[in-house]
């Protein structure tokens, strides 16, 4: 049997595929490939993807090839179920210092370590072509089509816009719509509403000068982001 053998932190693996779960699909029988984050090795970096049709999040970790197949060239590209997340949080990945060996074959992927095994069954369906999304999106950002704003939020309060949607007994299917006001110097406000309801909210975002080191790691990240997004497009 062919099979190609990835080492990878444990922390590392689970805080990827914790986070692009989150964009992942509710299981659904005649989408089951949703349900999946893609996952992609490219020297010494694995990239996943995730999509539920609305949403689309892309990451990456640093990964070591430790085995190729005999024959043939190693396994490149492969998913796991968006639920291995909560296999890897039930058996401590988030704080273990173990490093966990992916095992992919062409009749699993085998995620384990020195004192679990987790087998996960290849999807057969193709994985949606998301790379050519990403390329148009990030390459509007690289080529300055898109408004920067050098404006940060905190990530708490975004998520908190779930429960009041919960909690107001607003429609699941409702759009949270987000609307961008100048406020003076170039700066920028987000005003938050809930369509066909009367709540709204004000986004007092901190600003920064492009100059600082936030600044500089996001446009790093929006960067590498847009390299990878073009190799996914043309695999």
């Amino acid at each position: 049997m062919n099979t190609t053998i990835y080492s990878i932190a444990c922390t590392q693996l689970h805080s990827l595929m914790a986070g692009l779960k989150l964009a992942t699909a509710k299981p659904n029988a005649n989408l089951p490939v949703l349900e999946e984050v893609q996952l992609t090795v490219d020297g010494e970096r694995v990239t996943g993807v995730a999509t539920d049709r609305y949403r689309l999040f892309m990451d990456s970790r640093e990964v070591a090839l430790e085995q190729s197949p005999e024959e043939g060239e190693a396994a490149t590209v492969f998913t796991l179920p968006a639920s291995a997340a909560d296999d890897f949080k039930r058996l401590g990945f988030s704080k273990s210092h173990e490093r966990a060996r992916v095992e992919v074959s062409a009749d699993e992927v085998v995620v384990a370590t020195a004192s679990a095994r987790l087998s996960y069954p290849p999807v057969g369906a193709e994985y949606p072509r998301v790379g050519a999304l990403m390329v148009k999106a990030l390459g509007a950002v690289a080529e300055g089509k898109a408004v920067e704003v050098p404006t940060q939020y905190n990530v708490d309060y975004l998520g908190d816009f779930a429960k009041v949607r919960r909690a107001a007994g607003i429609p699941t299917n409702t759009p949270l719509r987000m609307h961008q006001i100048p406020a003076g110097a170039g700066s920028f406000q987000l005003i938050v509403t809930f369509p066909g309801t009367d709540f709204w909210a004000l986004l007092m975002g901190v600003r920064h000068p492009e100059g600082d080191a936030n600044h500089s790691s996001a446009v790093e990240a929006l960067e590498r982001a847009n390299e990878t997004a073009k190799a996914l497009a043309s695999a």
